[in-house]
């Protein structure tokens, strides 16, 4: 009789490893690792083992009861030897329950208008903090999504405002172009900046002219000054959409002078 079956006989549970595996490796040797912790416990009779890729760090072999790090990669580790091939297979990664999430979450409870660049900047700063924590590699950030600030992936769809769509700031530009909210940094690099698309304050002139300077200060394609909308009778700086314009369409900055 061997050992194990003797302390099972009695019942003592066989104790389970614990220990680091070596130092932080590729995808490969943290398989590797993760195998050789499996065929370990099954010599010692453990029924609960657990490899975790990163506990302070290292590769670490133990039982059920180990918290693997918190950060980028396959952080629940493995509990079943099927499970070592997450660190090499993405599609094993995501049935184990390894697969790093992106955010997805509304990021402020104010509009985009209601908010400063400086705000919106930090907003996206967060965002792509989220999105480094839980390992995602296609973080977006929308400044507009149904309005709101938006933290997603690459598929989260930002508003569109007439002909000039939202991009937001994608994983592909870099978290540096989160600055171009606070700094109005119009670059294609970093996607541009959101049109005007806001109540005005009434319809006069001025207010007229103002809407055209704050369009063209962001480089819109289209904007637009209605003196009285189809919704309240609100004057609006936007996007050119005559059909929700039940006062006077202005189109053009001379044509303010009207006014």
């Amino acid at each position: 009789m061997g050992i194990v079956s003797l302390l099972l006989m009695i019942g003592i549970q066989p104790k389970c490893p614990d220990k680091s595996m070596g130092q932080p490796a590729t995808g490969a040797k943290l398989e590797a690792d993760c195998q050789a912790c499996f065929a370990e416990a099954r010599k010692t009779g453990c029924n609960e083992p657990k490899f975790c890729p990163a506990i302070t760090g290292e590769p670490w072999c133990g039982d059920s009861t180990i918290g693997c790090d918190d950060g980028p990669g396959t952080n629940p580790g493995s509990t079943t030897v099927e499970c070592c091939q997450q660190y090499v297979n993405e599609t094993v990664a995501a049935q184990c329950g390894g697969t790093p999430e992106c955010p997805d979450k509304q990021m402020s409870e104010k509009t985009y208008e209601e908010l400063t660049g400086a705000e919106i900047s930090a907003f996206c700063e967060s965002c792509f903090d989220a999105g480094e924590k839980t390992g995602c590699t296609s973080t977006h950030f929308c400044p507009e999504e149904t309005g709101y600030p938006w933290c997603g992936d690459k598929r989260l769809a930002c508003d569109a405002l007439g002909p000039d769509q939202l991009q937001g700031v994608t994983a592909a530009m870099g978290r540096g172009c989160c600055q171009k909210y606070a700094q109005g940094n119009t670059s294609a690099a970093c996607g541009g900046l959101p049109c005007p698309d806001r109540q005005a304050t009434d319809a006069t002139k001025a207010t007229c002219h103002a809407c055209f300077a704050a369009g063209a200060k962001v480089a819109c394609k289209s904007i637009g000054f209605c003196t009285k909308t189809l919704y309240e009778s609100l004057p609006w700086c936007g996007p050119a959409e005559p059909e929700y314009c039940t006062g006077k369409q202005i189109d053009a900055n001379a044509g303010c002078e009207a006014l």
